[in-house]
């Protein structure tokens, strides 16, 4: 269950943070980032990669 909401997590986080202009995951705690610092790398390029319209609905 734990790891399940840690991947969870660090996508949502950085899909709010790139809507607001904003590339910081401040909001992950470290011990998460210890956790998944690989994916949360990959996570970020792609919702790099989503335009504007569509991070926003992922938002929603």
């Amino acid at each position: 269950m734990d790891k399940l909401m840690v991947t969870m997590v660090v996508p949502v986080v950085a899909v709010v943070h790139m809507v607001v202009g904003q590339i910081k995951v401040v909001l992950v705690t470290p011990e998460v980032i210890h956790l998944q610092k690989e994916t949360m790398v990959v996570e970020i390029q792609l919702v790099l990669l989503i335009p504007q319209e569509e991070a926003e609905e992922l938002v929603q």
